[in-house]
C-alpha cells in the first residue's frame, strides 16, 4: 500500500524547512539554476534510496522497483 507517515518522517529529517522555502521561492521567481536542482537532489538523496521511498507511496507498484536494475543489466550484456 504505502507508508506516508513514515516518508513524511524521513522528509522531515532530511530536508532543512528554511533552505526548502529558499529553493521553493527561487523556483517560483523563475530564478532555478542547476546549484539549486543538486541542493534538493542531495536532500532526497537523504531521505533514502529512491526504491525505498517509492515503496512508502501508495500507489506505486511495489514490483517496478526491483525490476528496472535487471533491465538495465540485460540491456549492457547485450550491447
Amino acid at each position: 500500500m504505502g507508508d506516508v507517515l513514515s516518508l513524511v518522517e524521513k522528509a522531515e529529517a532530511a530536508i532543512k524547512e528554511d533552505e526548502a522555502e529558499a529553493l521553493t521561492a527561487r523556483l517560483l521567481a523563475a530564478k532555478f539554476d542547476f546549484n539549486d536542482f543538486l541542493k534538493q537532489y542531495k536532500m532526497v538523496t537523504g531521505m533514502g534510496s529512491m526504491g525505498s521511498i517509492m515503496k512508502m507511496l501508495p500507489g506505486a507498484r511495489p514490483r517496478a522497483c526491483p525490476t528496472l536494475p535487471k533491465r538495465v543489466r540485460r540491456r549492457r550484456s547485450v550491447a
